[in-house]
């Protein structure tokens, strides 16, 4: 957990960078206010995320918001951006991954089973979730319907998405490594 000493530290770097960056380290409410956003996160960290930003962005920040704002778009772009791959994938794996169950009715898919194995992917598990009725009629059907199952997949993914960006930047989830913004809990070191 960030110190007020250390987040001063850091605020350094944004002062130095930004000639007109109004931080006044003596306001104590501006400087709660500020470190209220940032606390949960290193030093390391906010270091890394200062200088990112300011490689990133022009113009200098007007409040904490402006800074994890940038990330939280930044990480949503780049999952939105790949929401149509994965909503095939979720068809594939549940396809080819093992997850039919023969029965002399004719078989189903065990989402139970598929959400237990996925369920670090918050975001994906509500969307399947919401919609494995639909998709279990595709897989079943041979595709009936898919257009209308892909749009309404790409339409929860992308809400759930943004309400778990949020929560998770806001919680201290943010993770940077070589300029890759990542969330902790998806991070694999690639």
């Amino acid at each position: 957990m960030l110190t007020e000493t250390e987040f001063l530290e850091a605020i350094k770097y944004l002062k130095a960078y930004y000639t007109n960056f109004d931080f006044n380290a003596n306001d104590k409410f501006a400087l709660t206010i500020w470190h209220s956003k940032f606390k949960k996160y290193s030093l390391q960290e906010i270091q890394k995320m200062f200088i990112q930003y300011t490689d990133e962005v022009k113009y200098v920040p007007k409040s904490p918001t402006d800074i994890l704002d940038f990330f939280e778009t930044k990480l949503i772009k780049t999952r939105e951006s790949e929401v149509h791959i994965l909503f095939q994938k979720v068809l594939d794996d549940l396809r080819y991954g093992g997850y039919y169950q023969w029965n002399p009715g004719g078989g189903s898919y065990s989402f139970k089973k598929y959400l237990e194995d996925i369920k670090d992917k918050v975001p994906l598990v509500n969307t399947v979730n919401a919609l494995k009725d639909d998709i279990q009629r595709i897989l079943i059907t041979d595709n009936s319907g898919m257009a209308f199952v892909k749009k309404d997949f790409v339409r929860i993914y992308q809400s759930e998405l943004n309400n778990y960006v949020k929560e998770m930047v806001s919680n201290g989830g943010l993770l940077l490594d070589n300029g890759k913004v990542t969330l902790k809990l998806e991070y694999k070191g690639e």
